[in-house]
């Protein structure tokens, strides 16, 4: 294992917001020993910094501007200079990157000194600008960017393979430059708690069988499907409870009016925004944890978080067929998968969990056993390294 190498990690976001897949592997990199330099918008006062002082980490921030028209353009610009200045100051043995428009700056500057860059890669960038409807303008900056990063880049880590089939057809780049690494889970931050503690926290019934989502109420979350098919359940399940935890308007409300108009509100209770810190006891109130995402088109597949940290919990997980989800469930035995949008088969996967409690205690110990063995962010950050060491060495032959 490398240690005691100086590395930049750089990614663009929102204002003040850190990625999960950002904080958790610039941690782990951290604790490992490496000296981390953050190059982002995160502000110096942020807790997520001041959880961070006993750590190998440097804040470099980055000017992230209000206007969102111009807020790209300024961090780039501010990246560029700031990236140039500290990379011969510092002399970092290895860029990282959070794919994006960022992702030229970079590699450029990598090139131009010499330094290896990865960039961690977790959308396909020009299907989600078609979905938004931007313009064409835009579309052709992002294919521009990607055709002068990939190449430049000594490894890819997209966090699905559809992603890294994707990248590898359209784009001139070496297979085996590019390396799937799928999310991970912080095992010790969500572990299965004791149920009766979780449920009297958020004054929920001892004894309901509760049925429960944790995320954005977006219009991708399919929990309308999920209201669709609550009569079924009910009808075979009447002590059941539908459980939502997560914000984001103008779906949270339709949703809400969707219940009340079919007379479902006893059984369901959304709760709003759950903070990250309590979002462990939330998740272990559930019996049975849903995933019912619908995603027309979705060639990238996905690398659900979510899912991983129902399963670190100990939670059986009911999800969409969509590749990356659907095929990890029923393959790992740790849930069940039902077609895409289909809320009577939803609702068959749902009661034939809650009907079989013997059935669901064995899920419920292979789900928190393929977390700890497969998923934790310990175990996807030393597969980085592994790689780590590679780059660096064949770029000092």
């Amino acid at each position: 294992m490398i240690k005691k190498l100086k590395i930049f990690y750089v990614y663009y976001d929102l204002l003040n917001v850190m990625p999960i897949h950002t904080y958790e592997v610039i941690r782990e990199l951290a604790q490992k020993g490496y000296y981390i330099y953050l190059f982002g918008s995160i502000k110096p006062n942020s807790e997520i910094i001041k959880n961070w002082k006993s750590l190998n980490i440097d804040l470099i921030p980055v000017l992230s501007l209000p206007v969102r028209i111009i807020r790209e353009i300024g961090f780039l610009l501010s990246v560029f200079i700031k990236l140039l200045f500290y990379t011969i100051r510092i002399r970092p043995d290895l860029i990282y990157i959070r794919h994006g428009s960022p992702s030229v700056v970079g590699t450029f500057i990598g090139k131009l000194f010499k330094t290896p860059v990865c960039l961690e890669v977790n959308d396909i960038l020009i299907k989600r600008t078609e979905s938004k409807r931007i313009n064409v303008l835009k579309k052709k900056w992002v294919m521009i960017f990607e055709k002068l990063s990939f190449p430049l880049a000594a490894k890819i880590f997209p966090v699905t393979d559809g992603i890294n089939n994707w990248i590898c057809s359209t784009y001139k780049v070496e297979e085996n430059s590019v390396l799937t690494i799928s999310n991970g889970v912080n095992i010790d931050r969500f572990r299965p708690d004791d149920v009766e503690e979780s449920r009297i926290r958020y004054n929920l019934p001892r004894n309901a069988c509760i049925v429960g989502y944790l995320g954005s109420l977006f219009h991708w979350a399919g929990i309308e499907y999920l209201i669709d098919a609550a009569p079924m359940i009910i009808s075979a399940c009447p002590s059941v409870l539908f459980v939502i935890g997560g914000g984001g308007e103008p779906y949270c409300s339709a949703l809400l009016k969707k219940v009340n108009d079919r007379n479902l509100s006893h059984y369901f209770k959304f709760f709003g925004f759950i903070k990250w810190d309590e979002a462990s006891y939330f998740i272990n109130s559930f019996d049975i944890s849903i995933i019912p995402a619908f995603f027309n088109n979705l060639e990238s597949g996905i690398s659900s978080q979510k899912a991983l940290a129902y399963l670190a919990c100990g939670k059986p997980v009911v999800g969409s067929d969509i590749p990356g989800l659907g095929d990890m469930l029923e393959r790992e035995g740790v849930g069940l998968s039902f077609p895409m949008g289909n809320s009577e088969a939803l609702a068959e996967a749902t009661l034939s969990l809650l009907s079989d409690r013997d059935r669901l205690k064995y899920i419920s110990k292979e789900a928190r056993r393929f977390a700890v063995d497969n998923c934790a962010w310990e175990i996807k950050v030393e597969l980085m390294e592994t790689y780590f060491s590679e780059i660096i060495t064949n770029c000092n032959r």
